[in-house]
């Protein structure tokens, strides 16, 4: 990882305190009461109006008040702490970076000089200006069939009206080259909820800690289950699960931020650095931010999302706001709990990891975890539902870290899982379901997408809450009740209940 220094910051995050009824309030009026939760667990909990494409779900309701709370300001009016951040040591700063790239300043340089130019009658520093914007907006293509042609300006010995006509061009195709292969305002974007996100980070430290130690709480209850594995007893493979579970850990999502910022500033730079030098003209130097297309934007920041690097694991700032909101721990289980058994779920469940950490991993438990998502896609198919060897991994990881979660939520609670959550009508068990399906609910049809190695959502839900043991009782399901009936035997992974090696 890149070195980085940060001096002194003075920007201060400016949160929303979040009612606690309010949150409860709209969890309830998020549940499609006409929906049997034992029939169709995804939609009772993830209403969705076909006819009205503005639907707000749980999960965007959840990332606005993230949004208010986190991400409270906008490129450039408040960004004046970034002048205090200095990447890879460099004497340049972010803001530094930005301020350079102005795309307004930039086409209004390069009009006027071709203007002065032209009014002078220094024709080749014209015809310069001209060549170089030919070369830059259309790249390999020929000057019989250029894209932007921008050599028939200078037949135009109207000065005023072409280097109008010259700014007029360049707006219309700055953006455009920009969005395609440039730096681009996704990449600036990026960057900065990044840095922001390292804000939110370093300014909510007591929420970071217990995050940390939620992890290190599903890590302890993994190896409990590991402990009591039949399959494992009786395999070499036992030394190898507890090594991978002992190494697995919660990398500080701060210091993952600027790992994931720096690189890719420090490419953006060079590459600007690099390409100013062959240009005669200052304002041509704008050009350069254009030549940006081989830099990574950093993971984004303002989605809920984990990450599993064996052995780090860390989320993103969305997941560990959740963890500051004033609501129950039995939602924060099911969300935040299950999101980091599924990660390390990819570590345990012979997946990301090099086969070789794994020596061993049962195949009629694979099938086991395949069957249920087969028959969940048969019976809430809504558009694209495959189930294919190459998803194994996030099915493994959705069931495992379902039950796990489950599990820990279960021994925090203890005799109190089936108490009333305070100002609601829910148990504390069914808050925890409501919680872990958040970061799933979307709007439109649930469908696979190709190349997204995650199942359709609609299958993630059902056909891995079935497979937590005591959701028929918690929300009391009958045996003809379409959950039930879409469940094909019980998936035990770790635990007293996976039975021996077979």
């Amino acid at each position: 990882m890149i070195n980085f220094s940060i001096i002194s910051i003075f920007f201060v995050l400016n949160f929303v305190e979040t009612n606690y009824l309010d949150l409860i309030k709209v969890i309830e009026q998020n549940i499609d009461e006409s929906v049997n939760p034992c029939d169709n667990f995804y939609r009772h909990s993830c209403f969705y109006d076909p006819s009205d494409n503005n639907t707000e779900t749980l999960r965007d309701y959840f990332l606005n008040i993230f949004n208010e709370d986190a991400l409270n300001f906008d490129y450039p009016s408040n960004v004046s702490f970034l002048k205090n951040i200095k990447i890879n040591d460099s004497q340049l700063t972010f803001l530094d970076f930005l301020q350079d790239f102005t795309q307004k300043d930039a086409i209004s340089s390069i009009s006027q000089d071709y203007y002065k130019s032209c009014v002078n009658q220094q024709h080749n520093k014209s015809q310069y200006i001209l060549s170089s914007l030919f070369e830059s907006f259309n790249n390999s293509k020929s000057e019989m069939e250029p894209l932007y042609n921008f050599y028939n300006l200078k037949f135009d010995l109207n000065c005023t009206r072409a280097s109008k006509n010259l700014k007029l061009q360049l707006e219309n195709v700055w953006m455009e080259r920009m969005n395609k292969n440039g730096i681009s305002q996704n990449f600036i974007d990026s960057v900065l909820t990044s840095l922001r996100a390292y804000h939110f980070y370093r300014k909510n430290q007591k929420v970071l800690n217990q995050t940390n130690e939620l992890f290190d709480e599903i890590k302890e209850e993994l190896v409990r289950q590991i402990e009591k594995t039949g399959w494992l007893n009786t395999s070499d493979s036992f030394d190898a699960f507890l090594n991978i579970t002992h190494q697995v850990k919660f990398c500080d999502p701060a210091e993952e931020v600027i790992g994931d910022v720096d690189p890719s500033f420090v490419k953006a730079n060079d590459i600007v650095e690099n390409c100013t030098r062959n240009y005669k003209i200052e304002s041509l130097k704008m050009l350069c931010y254009l030549k940006i297309n081989l830099v990574n934007s950093p993971i984004p920041q303002n989605i809920f999302n984990a990450l599993n690097f064996h052995p780090l694991i860390t989320i993103t700032v969305p997941m560990l706001h959740i963890m500051s909101l004033n609501i129950p721990m039995a939602f924060k289980y099911g969300i935040v709990g299950f999101t980091l058994g599924h990660e390390i779920g990819h570590s345990v469940v012979k997946s990301l990891i090099d086969p070789a950490f794994i020596p061993y991993f049962p195949e009629n438990i694979k099938n086991c975890i395949q069957n249920q998502f087969n028959s969940t896609c048969h019976h809430f198919n809504e558009g694209v539902c495959e189930t294919v060897d190459e998803r194994f991994d996030e099915n493994g990881s959705d069931i495992f870290g379902g039950q796990v979660a489950y599990k820990l939520f279960k021994r925090k609670y203890g005799n109190t899982t089936n108490d009333l959550v305070e100002g609601s009508k829910m148990t504390n068990e069914q808050l925890f379901f409501y919680g872990l399906n958040i970061i799933l609910c979307e709007r439109g049809n649930s469908v696979s997408h190709e190349g997204n190695p995650h199942h359709a959502n609609v299958a993630r839900t059902n056909g891995g809450f079935i497979q937590i043991p005591d959701f028929e009782e918690v929300f009391n399901c009958k045996k003809d009740d379409a959950m039930i009936l879409s469940k094909t035997k019980q998936c035990f992974i770790f635990g007293e209940n996976a039975g021996d090696e077979q």
